[in-house]
């Protein structure tokens, strides 16, 4: 019998945000774009990191429940289908986009905003869809229908 070592994804997804971060933070520091300050910028910037940080900090107490790990690289235990999981099937990455998307408007770090798309693709690629195959080969037909009934992001 083959050892479930959980999805073989690039790295994990923190990881993966902060290093898009720190480069876009380094590059602002090189070669800084236009910055725009207000408040509005800036509070929706606050709002957006609040946000995901509550979707986070639900996330994670829904893993917790279900008694299966928070880390990508380790088996997975059960489906997580409540609480956040019945709205998205990327509660966690769409908390840690809201987190990013925050920091970068509320800095104004145009940086950020660039390396959005390139994030998410690594993201699909690198992590979400590795993750899913390995979800299907594990779960078969009940994760074939909560991916029927249930949207990547939101």
């Amino acid at each position: 019998m083959e050892q479930d070592k959980g999805p073989d994804v690039i790295a994990r997804p923190p990881q993966i945000y902060a290093a898009f971060m720190i480069t876009a933070f380094i590059l602002d520091y090189i070669k800084p774009l236009a910055h725009f300050n207000s408040a509005v910028r800036f509070f929706g910037g606050l709002f957006l990191m609040l946000l995901g940080v509550v979707l986070m900090s639900v996330t994670i107490r829904s893993f917790l429940k279900a008694k299966t790990p928070l880390e990508t690289d380790r088996p997975t235990q059960q489906m997580g289908i409540s609480g956040p999981y019945r709205y998205s099937r990327n509660p966690g990455y769409l908390a840690l986009t809201s987190i990013y998307l925050g920091i970068a408007l509320s800095l104004s770090n145009l940086w950020m905003f660039f390396f959005l798309l390139p994030l998410l693709i690594v993201m699909h690629y690198g992590v979400i869809l590795r993750e899913e195959s390995y979800l299907e080969r594990k779960f078969a037909d009940a994760y074939l229908t909560y991916k029927k009934t249930t949207r990547r992001w939101i």
